[in-house]
Parts: structure tokens; sequence; C-alpha cells
């Protein structure tokens, strides 16, 4: 009998994949005009109904003036590094070292920040005016640690539509290996993905056709695109399709492509769906209206349910880094209001909402919130999926982590209804477990990675098959000495 190993790699990458448990990579916010946020210093503030809520962030000025998209990043110690509106950069001191990027302050992801593969130190930025998406290099160690920009408003290549025709979405993903980066958009009934390796962005993307889209190339397209925290699945929400289009499919991070398209179309009090964020663990999809509400849907009934009201208050939203859901709300002039959800993963009916008026700093925001490289945690196992019954089998896992957040301890569950196995020697970086299962069938097997207040980061499922291997014996064919 042939003997297997499982191999079930948690990859906790902390590049700009930002944790949503207290990275400090995603510490410091800028957006709106000059507002800015410090989730590094928090603080203790009442709501509007004198509900103390801890962890709020401390208010700092913000370089960045813009009605939407917007990106910034701070190391792994939470000092800044760098914040754009796609258009003007801004180093560490909030000096602006470049000018003249493609970026427009009316693109609801007007530019994203992508760490350049294999080369320290340095990031791609994307810009996008609503029409074309163009990259930019930033190098932090450059001019004695204050940063420059270089190869500005170089065109990302794609043939399918034309140049001008693309639309004002844009978000990443990490590859599989670790290393790699996918760059990612949607345009009318075509889906764009490209690889970022460390000789740059191919010039040629993978192009997935959207059967029966109603979204058209020409025309505006305001609209968030989010990854689920696995990197597995992707939303784009679509204002200005007929009836309001929201794209769901899911995602493969080792080839790039996109499958099991699902489109709804949702239009709630006339008002088309515009952003859209995953909860910090992927069971809950939130979705806002442009300039009213929030609404909610678990994402396993994307292809069947309807999104819930959450709160009229809040609109658009994005995951903190301390996992809390946070909010704006503008009804098309600048807001100070101020919204949080500390609990974006429980059932819909026990979500909670705490609004704050005249909380935000500076002339306040209207409809952009920040855009960060997904994802926070990456999660993959590879496996034979078939092997015999009463064989003892190896099962390895491999912990790769860095930044603030480390992993404490893993729960191993074999798929037959027994006690989980707690493993919470993680300082190898690998852990392996032997199990033989004694009847054959179709098992499910889960690791799952915890914090040590004992909050769920990662988890992984994969399916086998153990087979009877037993040797058939014709009656007819006798042995003899």
């Amino acid at each position: 009998m042939k003997s297997m190993k499982t191999l079930c790699f948690i990859c906790l990458s902390a590049m700009t994949v930002f944790s949503v448990q207290a990275q400090k990579e995603a510490g410091h916010w800028y957006f709106g005009h000059n507002v800015g946020l410090n989730f590094i210093d928090t603080q203790t503030v009442n709501d509007k109904n004198g509900v103390p809520v801890d962890g709020m962030p401390t208010l700092e000025t913000g370089p960045i003036s813009t009605n939407e998209g917007c990106f910034s990043l701070s190391d792994s110690d939470g000092n800044l590094i760098v914040a754009s509106d796609g258009m003007r950069v801004y180093n560490k001191n909030k000096d602006v070292i470049a000018t003249g990027l493609y970026g427009n302050t009316s693109s609801a992801q007007s530019g994203i920040l992508i760490p350049f593969p294999e080369n320290p130190g340095k990031y791609i930025i994307i810009s996008n005016n609503c029409r074309a998406l163009h990259y930019s290099i930033f190098d932090a160690n450059a001019n004695g640690g204050l940063g420059e920009v270089t190869n500005i408003n170089t065109p990302v290549q794609q043939t399918t539509v034309g140049s001008s025709q693309l639309y004002e979405n844009v978000t990443s993903q990490i590859h599989a290996n670790g290393k790699d980066y996918w760059l990612l958009h949607r345009a009318g009934p075509y889906f764009f993905t490209w690889l970022i390796t460390k000789d740059g962005i191919s010039t040629t993307p993978i192009v997935t056709d959207i059967p029966d889209s109603k979204s058209q190339i020409s025309g505006l397209s305001e609209g968030y695109m989010k990854m689920s925290p696995d990197g597995k699945k992707i939303c784009h929400a679509n204002l200005d399709a007929p009836e309001g289009e929201v794209f769901f499919a899911d995602f493969d991070n080792k080839t790039g492509k996109i499958s099991n398209i699902i489109l709804r179309y949702w239009k709630f009090d006339t008002i088309a769906f515009y952003s859209l964020e995953f909860s910090p663990l992927g069971k809950n999809l939130f979705l806002s209206e442009l300039n009213k509400s929030l609404y909610v849907i678990p994402v396993e009934d994307i292809e069947l349910g309807t999104p819930t009201l959450v709160t009229t208050e809040i609109g658009t939203v994005q995951t903190g880094s301390d996992g809390r859901l946070y909010g704006i709300r503008s009804s098309g002039s600048a807001t100070k209001r101020f919204g949080v959800i500390p609990n974006p993963d429980d059932p819909i009916e026990d979500i909670k909402v705490h609004i704050f008026e005249n909380f935000l700093n500076g002339s306040g925001a209207i409809w952009g919130l920040p855009t960060f490289a997904a994802n926070w945690f990456s999660v993959s196992i590879d496996a034979d999926e078939s092997f015999c019954v009463n064989t003892s089998q190896d099962f390895t896992v491999t912990i790769n982590q860095s930044g603030s957040q480390q992993i404490t301890y893993t729960e191993w569950d074999f798929g037959e209804g027994g006690s989980f196995l707690k493993d919470t020697n993680v300082s190898s970086g690998t852990q392996t477990h032997s199990y033989t299962y004694e009847k054959p069938g179709m098992y499910n097997i889960t690791v799952r990675s915890y914090l040590a207040d004992g909050k769920e980061v990662a988890s992984e499922t994969i399916t086998v098959k153990v087979n009877p291997c037993v040797l058939p014996v014709n009656p007819n064919v006798h042995l003899f000495k």
C-alpha cells in the first residue's frame, strides 16, 4: 500500500495583507477631506445613545482631500509609509512626493497599493480614473526613507475593450504561492485578472466572459469590488447597471480564474448598491446604497437570499484593523457622522451598530473609505484525495506567519464526529499528526487556526475518499504448494 501525506498550508502573510485582528499595517486611515483615523492609539467614546465604546480610533489630520477612492499603508510597527488618492502620493511625513497620477476624485476605487514581489520596500500603485488603469512604482527606501515615485502612469495592458472604457473598481489578492499578487478589475461583461511578479504586471490578462450580464462597457460604472478574507470569493457592485447588478463569483488564487458566477439585481428605495464589504471571517456580505442605507446578507444565501436592512445611518463600510466594520454615510455633501459594527460575523439578528455624530475631523467624508490589498489570511490544503482504509496517514500542517498577529493553536477535525484534536505547538512552523480511518467512506477534514483570545482566523476543509482496498478473490483459482 502506498503511504500518503496531506500537506495543509496555513499561510498567514502580512505584507500589505492586513490582519483584521490588530495588524498595524492598516493602522492609519486617510480619506475624505483631511480626515485621519489612528487605530494604533485608541480611545473610549460614547455613541449618540450614551453607550461607551472602547477601542475607537483617535483623530489626526489627513493629507488627502477626495470624495471617493484612496489608500494608505503603515509598517508593522504602525508607522505611516505612504498615502494616496490615486492622483497624489504622500510620504511618511505627509509631504507630496508625486502628482499627476491618473486617478480621479470621483472614482469609487481610484487607487490601490500592492507590494512589488521580491522587491523589498517597493510597491505598485494602481491608479484608476474611471476609464483606464495605470501603474506607478513607489520606493519607500529612496531619498533617505522619504520615498520616491517612478514609472508614473504606465498603462496596464489589455486589449479586450477600449483603453478608455474600464470601470471604477480595482482590487488585489495574494497568489497561492505566497509571494506574487493578482490584480483584478471588472468592466461590463468582462473580468480581467493580471499576474504581478518580480518582473512587474503581465501584459496579457486572463479574461473571463460574464454571461447574461446587464452591465455595458459604455457609460458610468460606480461601485466597489472586494475579496473575501480567505481570497476565494469576489464581489462587485455596479450602481449604474440596469436594475443594479451585483456580481459574485469564486476566485482561484492559484490560476487567477473566475468561476461559478452569480448575478443578482437588487434595488431598494430606487437606489442600487454602491459599496460592499465582507465580514472578517467571510460569513456575511455588507452592501450599501449610494447616499443611503446599509444591508447585509449571509454569504451562503447570496444565490437565492435577499439582503436585510442593518441601518439607515451609515452606508459605505470598511474593515478596521481590529476586526470591526467602520462606516460613513453622506447625502452628497461632507459628513462627520461615523459608525461602527463591532460584531459583523454574527447572525444578522444579533448585529449591533453604534453611531457617532460629529466624530470625524477635517471637513468630513463623502463616499469613499480606504482600499486595501486583500487578503488577511490565506489557507490552502494540498492533499491526495483517495487512500486505503486501516492505513495510518500522516497529516502535516505548515504555518507561516509574520507581523504582530500570531497563531497560538490549531484544531483538527478528521470528520468522524469525534472531539477535535488541539495542537498548541506552533513555534516550529509545522504540525504533524497520524490518523487511521477504520471505515471506508467520504470524510471532510478541517483545520482551523486561532489567536490567543480564541478567535478563529483561518480554516480550510477538504474531502477525502477512504477506500476498502480489498483484493478480490476468484473462487475458481486454487493455490497449491
